[in-house]
This record gives C-alpha cells, structure tokens and sequence, in this order.
C-alpha cells in the first residue's frame, strides 16, 4: 500500500490547487468589473428607452453569465482540489510511519522465525525467548492502513465525480466586428451620448476608464 502512496510527492498538486484558486479569483474579479460597468452603462443609457441601449446591456449580461459560469466552476474545482490533494497529503504522512513499523517488525519476526528454527536443528539448542512480534501485530498494522487507503479511496472517487469541465463559449451570432456598425455608432443616440461623455470633466473620465478596463 505504501508504494501507491511513496511517490506521490504533492508540490505538483498544490500547484494545479494554486492554479484554480487564481482563476476562481480573477473571475470573481472581472465578474465584479462587468456588473459594475453594466450597472454604469444602464444607469447613463437606461436600455428600456432605447434599443441601441437594450442591445448593449444584452450584451453585457451574455457575457456576464459566461464569466459567471466560468467562476463557479474555477472555484468548484478549487474547493475540490484542494481537499483532494489535502487527503493525499494526509494519507502518505499517516501511512508512512505504519508501513515503517510494519517492515521494521516483519523483519525481526523473520529474523526470529530462522534464528529458532536454526537452533532448533543445533545439537545443542539455546533458549531464544519469545518472538518480538506477531503476526497478528503485523496483522492489525495492516488493518489500519487499509483504513487509511479506503479513505483516500472513497475522497479520490468523490473527487472524480465532483470535477466540473466549464461549457464550451457559444459566441451569440450578429453582425462582425467589421462591420463599421456593429455598435451602432451611426444612431444620433450614440452621437448625443459621446458628446455627453465628452462634456465630462476629466476626473470622472478617469474614474469611469477605472471601472471599464475589465
């Protein structure tokens, strides 16, 4: 049982956790951004008076329901992982010890087993004494790392069933970027709400860019 477990070094793992806990973070993060910049947007340009609006803020909850999705299953994953490789790492350090023991006690009830029987065939027999082991030590050692194996065990199976693989993106169809259009430039409310932005003091300018560099 001990050589499953012996190479299973877990700096590698904790890496891949490392990994997923940095995508469930970013997500998170652009998720806060896209919401805000949403929450911006309807506020200057509520989509309810204007179709130009509507299909922009569409937009916006299309791809916020991606990254949405895209961030439970980062973090999903990373709960999963984490306790995965925390398992992994608990088991090889309690096993360990017993599979030591086990092999430090086998070895010296072998090494009695032929010490008595070698002196059994002696013409002059020596007491040995009693052996220093037994095999129903050996025995109860094993049971408990077979506890220990069916944890890990019943965790990994768990593990396996619990990853999550994120949905393919399915981009939503409509006019191409180049199309010189496509966001609807030419409409004079598109105009009006330019010339409004640039009205703005550059303060808030700056804050806006802030919340927009999603």
């Amino acid at each position: 049982m001990w050589r499953t477990l012996e190479n299973q070094q877990t700096d590698g793992h904790w890496r891949l956790v490392a990994g997923w806990r940095k995508a469930s973070e970013l997500t998170a993060l652009h998720l806060r951004r896209l919401e805000q910049y949403r929450a911006n947007l309807a506020d200057v340009w509520p989509p309810a008076r204007n179709a130009a609006a509507a299909a922009y803020v569409a937009r916006l909850d299309f791809l916020i329901q991606n990254v949405r999705t895209t961030h439970d299953v980062a973090a999903a994953n990373y709960s999963t992982l984490a306790a995965t490789v925390g398992a992994l790492a608990a088991a090889r350090h309690d096993l360990r010890p017993l599979y030591e023991e086990y092999v430090t006690k086998s070895k010296a009830l072998k090494d009695h087993t032929e010490q008595s029987a070698f002196n059994a065939a002696a013409e002059g027999p020596t007491l040995i004494g009693a052996p220093p082991t037994t095999q129903t030590d050996l025995e109860r050692l094993n049971n408990r790392a077979r506890a220990i194996m069916y944890t890990l065990s019943h965790t990994l199976v768990e593990a396996e069933a619990a990853i999550r693989q994120p949905p393919t993106y399915q981009p939503q169809t409509g006019r191409y970027i180049s199309d010189p259009d496509v966001y609807g430039m030419g409409q004079p409310e598109i105009q009006n709400l330019l010339r409004s932005l640039g009205a703005m003091d550059t303060r808030m300018l700056g804050q806006q860019a802030k919340i927009i560099a999603v």
